[in-house]
């Protein structure tokens, strides 16, 4: 009966529910909202595109494993659980990926070429303090914007300019810091450092501080900042989820960090608006984004400003707690960051900005404590915009893709023990050889890397620094996991007391007696400390003190505790004093033996060498080196003596820094390649120098093929195995921006003389990087060390190449035309190419003769299995029939006449005919038609020279007295003369139809011929109508000559280079040479010497003529006018290329003379016609030159070389 009831009671209870309509659509949701989640479950598990991928089962199915791990604080440190159980790239949510590969920095956050960037994730940006309007969570295309307007207030310039403000907050931090420790209590560095960070970001972006480091406390709105990171932990949350949910999620978030949030939202409009309403401040990081015409709203200006306080703040306060924490922990680090420190400088006046700069025990430890402890250790998830292969594993479109800083950084795969604080992995301790560095990107990646980090790297340097130099430290008991926090988007972090000690020495105000016993007043084997001064004086016995302590006779006298100087005993026992000391000896012996080789005009070499009789050199041609003679071998010019090495070139420093001499161990290869690959390290990322690599090997090396790196050679392999020229190769390779590319610079320089004054290092390879810096020589005149210029380049490489055995007439070891030996050859030929270009500059002949052995190398490189080789034996053919007939025509007493000499010339070139029709498809054919006309140009200049008809044509000093000509009755000597300047218009014409990649890839020495050309044609339209004969030349001819076209096209071609040092050398030169055309154009308009009709606007190329370029047929010439221009230079007129004009700097009295026209009236045909002021002054006129005597040929290769290609070094890089 119970029963029955119970069961009536029941259905009817049934029945109202399911009449009642409220309970009914409630129980329906419930139903569909289970339903839904199960469906979707399923569908995430089984049929979702990333079901292949592993992870945990929660976390594959559902976000409910990222959201509780993330609001715990743990996400980070179970990601990197993740990864150890399942692999490098795994599934944190069903939508999302985590990568721990450093090749995924470049997949996910690099710029990928035909492919863009991938877009940042809207959930994870749109909650953060920053949000979607600000520069970090900006769309692409807005983020770009943004940051050029950024990047002036963020650039090396600016910031130095805001050294002296940072420094003044230094100071502010560090006189606290002594206040607080006189109370022995330990200080919250963590704390302090905020403090300071802060402060100065304060001011730096909002012309006033927030007043932490004067009132001790955190300012109202910082308080808030942490919280608000927090709180946006639990927001994300929120969104993963659908929107009817979120309201109800987000009721569980804590109050309190809703309210800190809204309050941190109204302060930071306060403070932004303050500075967004502040009229003409001064210049700041946020200085552009104020103008008028800036495009950026107030709410955009907001968020920035929240940007730029938290990320230049948090994150650097993050790293100098986290790098003395790991400091305090670590006595040895301590010990010795704290002698390079307190070595290096006598007063803390010193550590100015340049000087810490170049302590590399503190760099090294900064970069090992962000990756002990990131500066933003959480992931920083993208959103992929299409299929892509992402670390080798293919990723639909729309996932959320991420790579987690301090699960890297962590990895023992990647890092040799991981877990310890070891700063001499970064500075090439073999230990850490397998470490792949490139894995740390601590400032991030790609596009949307760190802005602020020369900002943050000032602020860490100077701080770390001054620390060390003020305080001794120790840890607290208790903290030695102080770095085990709890990450959201950043740290969580905690108190970090230390332990404070002024040094004695630099304490200021102190009331009372200090110890200045310091931790490395200990002796190495771990002995008492020494005795204080005041008692080894006084001769009485001191009192053990306790570190840190003053001894009891000090302190009952009041007065500073200062330990004795080091005896000699415990010198010897010191490791740190002997190895400098050392390494001290060993510069200054060899600065001295550098030294007393000059006094004593050089030593030879040749002492215990075979010499080859039939083939000897003849170093009297080189006035630089001492004789020595072929046939050495590599190992003969290592057991040579330091006593005998070469007498030391101009200005080339003698001695290198003491890092330097570390890095490159004492006849050590392997210790070399560390240095170099640790400085690298520093200066690029892998993928950074892998490009420049590959840049060289499809760029360069094919348009000049000198030195060639046989396929399948990969990078890796190039900085492994040759070290020294993987960095030439790169270094010359200047795709990257000015800072790293001065730096490679200095490196390159630093390395090759070091190398070059050790005769123990001269190897092979030593000698290919000379020849690259010397073929691709482009000073950086932004570098503060002046490096070796290509005339002492062009000296080591011949001199090295010789002691090595590269010149020998012997078979070298090896099949002839493969492996090392082919290389040899080709290096060899390289350097003879390099002698000879130089070997210009002051007439002489080259200190790298034609003989035997070069025939045989060039015949081995035409049958190379290369076809680049087959190439640059065209090119040195061209050369070497140059060099022989120009040397003919220059012999005082020749058997035969120019015009003969330039008929045999003629029948060399014709021989060489079929190279053109072998090789018509290779792109170095541009090259080959611009050497080909310059080296005729060379020859065609010696025959005017020769010629006795044309010998005093060019002599300016005859004009000026007004002689005449006593040769105008002969009758055609001017097919030479016009054969010569047609040389040096087809030059031009080839050159500026040269490709725009190939035209940046051009080598110095191709450069200066096409300028010396330039010059050559300048100066004929100057000279020639005052000198030559109306009946030879006719000023028609000269009219034909057209230089004023040809430099416009000059002008106009490199206004769109994108080389900006090839850019920046050629324009300021050509601007200079038109300025003189116009002026003569000017006067000759005002003396009416200028014949009538117009002059095209369009500049004419002889393609044709490059067509016919074999053999070259001084007559009948070849009317270039009836040529037509190339397609892409159809109806090109002259316009002055304002835009570059701007980036150059260049103003009006560049482009129309340094000197004003003369005004005073007309001068007579047969007047004083002075030579042109801005060629005497910018290619030095009155110097000897190419031809060898004074007068029209003067300004040549030697002139470009000193002042004309090489300009003051106020021309610099522009960015």
């Amino acid at each position: 009966m119970v029963n029955e009831l119970r069961q009536g009671q029941e259905k009817l209870l049934l029945r109202t529910y399911l009449k009642t309509p409220l309970l009914l659509s409630t129980g329906v949701i419930a139903c569909l909202v289970i339903a839904y989640s199960l469906v979707w479950v399923i569908y995430n598990l089984y049929f979702h595109p990333l079901r292949h991928f592993p992870g945990p089962l929660e976390a594959r199915a559902t976000r409910i494993w990222y959201c509780r791990k993330l609001l715990s604080g743990k996400v980070s440190f179970e990601i990197g659980k993740v990864h150890a159980k399942y692999g490098d790239v795994v599934r944190i949510a069903p939508d999302e990926l985590s990568f721990n590969d450093p090749n995924a920095w470049n997949d996910i956050y690099g710029y990928r070429q035909g492919k863009g960037e991938f877009d940042k994730d809207p959930v994870f940006y749109s909650v953060t303090s920053s949000g979607r309007l600000s520069i970090v969570g900006a769309p692409t295309k807005r983020h770009g914007e943004l940051r050029r307007m950024m990047a002036h207030g963020f650039s090396d310039r600016s910031l130095r300019e805001q050294v002296p403000i940072i420094k003044s907050y230094g100071d502010k931090f560090f006189n606290r810091l002594h206040e607080l420790s006189r109370t022995g209590k330990p200080v919250d560095m963590v704390k302090w450092y905020n403090f300071l960070t802060f402060d100065v970001i304060g001011d730096l972006a909002f012309g006033s501080s927030f007043d932490c480091l004067e009132t001790s406390q955190y300012h109202s709105w910082i308080s808030i900042v942490f919280d608000n990171i927090k709180l946006s932990a639990y927001l994300r949350c929120t969104l993963y989820y659908p929107r009817f949910l979120r309201p109800i999620l987000r009721q569980f978030i804590p109050s309190h960090l809703t309210r800190h949030r809204e309050k941190h939202m109204r302060l930071t409009r306060e403070k932004a608006m303050a500075r967004w309403n502040l009229k003409n401040g001064r210049p700041d990081l946020l200085d552009r984004l104020t103008k008028p015409n800036s495009g950026i709203s107030e709410a955009e200006f907001i968020q920035n400003c929240a940007t730029v306080v938290v990320a230049g703040s948090d994150t650097t306060a993050n790293v100098l707690a986290g790098t003395t924490h790991f400091l305090s922990q670590n006595r040895r680090c301590y010990d010795k960051l704290a002698h390079e420190v307190r070595s290096r400088f006598k007063s803390e006046d010193e550590i100015t900005l340049d000087a810490v700069c170049q302590l590399e025990y503190l760099t090294a430890c900064l970069t090992e404590g962000m990756r002990r402890y990131p500066p933003t250790p959480a992931h920083l998830p993208r959103r992929t915009n299409m299929n892509d292969n992402l670390s080798g594993r293919l990723v639909p479109k729309n996932t959320t893709v991420s790579l987690t800083q301090v699960v890297m950084y962590h990895t023992e795969k990647y890092f040799h023990r991981p877990y310890d604080f070891c700063p001499e992995r970064w500075l090439g301790d073999p230990e850490f050889a397998s470490d792949r560095r490139e894995a740390l990107q601590a400032f991030s990646y790609g596009p949307r890397g760190c802005i602020g980090r020369n900002l943050a790297m000032i602020e860490l340097r100077l701080t770390i620094a001054r620390l060390m130099w003020n305080f001794d430290f120790d840890p607290i008991p208790g903290y030695e996991n102080w770095h085990n926090q709890n990450i959201y988007l950043g740290w969580q972090k905690v108190p970090l007391p230390i332990q404070l000690r002024p040094r004695a020495y630099i304490a200021k105000d102190v009331n009372g007696p200090i110890s200045a016993h310091t931790s490395d007043d200990t002796i190495s084997d771990g002995a008492r400390v020494r005795a204080c001064e005041a008692c080894r004086l006084s001769k009485v016995r001191c009192e053990k003190p306790h570190p840190g302590q003053p001894c009891s006779r000090c302190a009952k006298a009041w007065r500073v505790c200062v330990p004795a100087s080091q005896n000699r005993t415990h010198r010897k026992r010191s490791p740190y004093h002997h190895q400098l000391n050392a390494l001290e000896d060993h510069v200054r012996r060899l600065v001295n033996t550098m030294g007393a080789n000059l006094a004593r005009g050089g030593e030879t070499a040749t002492e215990g060498r075979k010499s080859d009789k039939n083939y000897e050199y003849d170093a009297s041609r080189n006035s630089q080196i001492a004789p020595f003679s072929i046939g050495s071998t590599a190992g003969d010019a290592e057991r040579e003596s330091v006593r005998t090495a070469f007498r030391p070139m101009g200005n080339l420093a003698l001695s290198l820094t003491i890092q330097s001499l570390q890095g490159i161990g004492r006849d050590n290869a392997h210790s070399a390649g560390a240095f170099i690959d640790a400085t690298l390290r520093r200066i690029l990322d892998t993928d950074e120098a892998e490009k420049r690599f590959q840049y060289y090997c499809s760029q360069l090396a094919p348009t000049f093929p000198a030195v060639v790196f046989e396929p399948p050679t990969t990078a890796q392999e190039a900085r492994s195995t040759t070290p020294i020229l993987f960095l030439a190769a790169i270094t010359v390779a200047r795709i990257y921006g000015v800072e790293s590319q001065r730096q490679l610079d200095d490196l390159l320089s630093q390395v090759i003389e070091h190398c070059y004054l050790r005769r123990s290092t001269y190897s092979l390879e030593l000698v290919q990087a000379v020849v690259l810096a010397a073929l691709w020589h482009k000073p950086s005149y932004s570098s503060e060390r002046e490096g070796m210029d290509l005339q002492q380049l062009s000296h080591a490489a011949s001199s090295i190449a010789t002691l090595v055995g590269l010149g020998r007439t012997t078979a070298i070891n090896g099949t002839p035309g493969s492996g090392p030996a082919l290389t040899a050859r080709r290096t060899w030929v390289a350097c003879y190419h390099i002698c000879v270009n130089t070997a210009l500059k002051t007439a002489e002949s080259s200190s790298i003769s034609w003989g035997p052995y070069m025939e045989e190398c060039l015949d081995v490189l035409e049958t190379s299995p290369l076809p680049s080789d087959a190439t640059f034996s065209r090119y040195t053919r061209l050369e070497q029939i140059s060099v022989e007939y120009r040397q003919l025509l220059r012999v005082s007493q020749a058997l035969s006449t120019p015009t003969d000499t330039l008929q045999a010339y003629q029948q060399q070139i014709g021989l060489q005919k079929q190279w053109r029709s072998q090789h018509a498809k290779l792109d170095s054919l541009s090259v080959e038609r611009i050497l080909y006309h310059a080296t005729a140009l060379s020859v065609y200049e010696a025959a005017v020279e020769k010629d006795e008809r044309l010998a005093g044509i060019f002599d300016n000093s005859k004009v000026q007295a007004g002689a005449s000509h006593s040769l105008c009755t002969v009758s055609q000597p001017n097919s030479i003369l016009t054969t010569c300047m047609d040389s040096a218009r087809a030059v031009l014409c080839e050159f500026v139809s040269v490709p725009q990649n190939t035209l940046c890839a051009l080598p110095t020495i191709v450069h200066l011929r096409v300028m010396h050309a330039t010059v050559l044609l300048t100066n004929a339209t100057s000279y020639l109508p005052q000198t030559c004969p109306s009946a030879w030349c006719p000023m028609a001819r000269i009219e034909e000559l057209h230089t004023d076209r040809h430099l416009d096209e000059l002008i106009n071609v490199f206004a769109s280079c994108r080389d900006d040092w090839l850019t920046g050398q050629w324009i300021r030169a050509i601007l200079k040479l038109r300025a003189k055309m116009r002026q003569q154009q000017e006067q000759s308009t005002r003396t009416k010497r200028q014949r009538s009709g117009s002059i095209r606007a369009t500049m004419i190329c002889p393609s044709t003529l490059a067509a016919n370029m074999y053999p070259f047929t001084p007559t009948p010439t070849v009317n270039l006018q009836d040529v037509p221009s190339p397609p892409s230079r159809q109806g090109l007129s002259y316009e002055p290329p304002v835009s570059t004009t701007d980036v150059l700097g260049l103003t009006e009295r560049d482009w129309y003379g340094l000197t004003k026209p003369d005004s005073t009236g007309e001068r007579e045909a047969t007047g004083n016609i002075q030579s042109p002021p801005i060629l005497e002054e910018y290619f030095s006129l009155e110097s000897t030159g190419f031809g060898g005597s004074d007068g029209f040929f003067t300004p040549s290769i030697g002139a470009v070389l000193d002042m004309g290609f090489f300009p003051a070094k106020d021309v610099a890089y522009s960015n």
